[in-house]
C-alpha cells in the first residue's frame, strides 16, 4: 500500500498464521462448502452441544462412569518452540472468532502438553546446520516403521529431553520371522465420534 508521503506500507503482515490457526476448526466440519464450520458441529465437537451432554445425577456412586466434557480440544500435544507462536496465534484467533459469535468456547484447547526434544546423537539440539539430523526414512528403511515408532515410544516420558540413539532402534526390530505376517489381519479403526 502507497502512503501519501510516498512511503509504502506493508499489510501482508501474518500470512500463514491466519490460516494456520484455525485449522482445528475447519476439521470440525471440513466437508461443509458455505462456513469454516456449521455450529452444531462446532458445539459437538467442542464439548458446548446439548446433545452430547448427558449427566447422570448419581455419576459414580451408582456404578456408572462419568462422562467429563471438556471444552474445546481436549488436549493438544506439541513441542516448546513450536506451540508457544501457534498456541499465542491459534488462542487470538479463537477469541476474535468467540467474540464475534462462530464459535461457542471462550478457550480453544482445555489441556496442553508440551513434548520434549530428542537430541542427536551428539547430544546437541537437532539441526541441519549441525548435521546430526537423523532422517526418519532411513530408520524406516533399515529397522521398519513399527521398530522405530517403538522406539520413539520407549525414550522416556513424553515431557521430558531425550537424547537419539541409532543403536537403540535395533533393540526394536518387529521381525515377520517372529510375528509372522500380520498384513492380512483386520485393524480396528477408530471411531470419530466422541460419545
Amino acid at each position: 500500500m502507497n502512503l501519501p508521503d510516498g512511503s509504502k506500507r506493508e499489510t501482508n503482515t501474518m500470512p500463514q498464521w491466519a490460516g494456520s490457526c484455525w485449522y482445528y476448526l475447519r476439521y470440525l466440519d471440513a466437508n461443509n462448502a458455505t462456513i469454516f464450520c456449521g455450529s452444531e458441529a462446532e458445539q459437538y465437537w467442542m464439548g458446548t452441544g446439548v446433545s452430547r451432554i448427558t449427566s447422570h445425577p448419581e455419576g459414580l456412586k451408582s456404578g456408572h462412569h462419568a462422562l467429563r466434557i471438556t471444552p474445546g480440544v481436549d488436549l493438544y500435544v506439541g513441542g516448546t518452540e513450536h506451540a508457544v507462536l501457534h498456541l499465542l496465534y491459534a488462542r487470538f484467533w479463537h477469541k476474535v472468532l468467540f467474540d464475534l459469535g462462530y464459535v461457542s468456547t471462550a478457550e480453544p484447547f482445555f489441556k496442553l502438553v508440551n513434548q520434549g526434544l530428542i537430541l542427536g546423537e551428539d547430544g546437541q539440539k537437532m539441526s541441519k546446520a549441525r548435521g546430526n539430523v537423523v532422517n526418519p526414512d532411513d530408520m524406516i528403511n533399515e529397522f521398519g516403521a513399527d521398530s522405530l515408532r517403538l522406539y520413539e515410544m520407549f525414550m522416556g516420558p513424553l515431557e521430558m529431553t531425550k537424547p537419539w540413539n541409532s543403536k537403540g532402534v535395533e533393540g526394536f526390530i518387529v521381525s515377520s520371522d517372529v510375528y509372522g505376517d500380520c498384513s492380512s489381519m483386520k485393524r480396528a479403526r477408530p471411531s470419530l465420534s466422541r460419545t
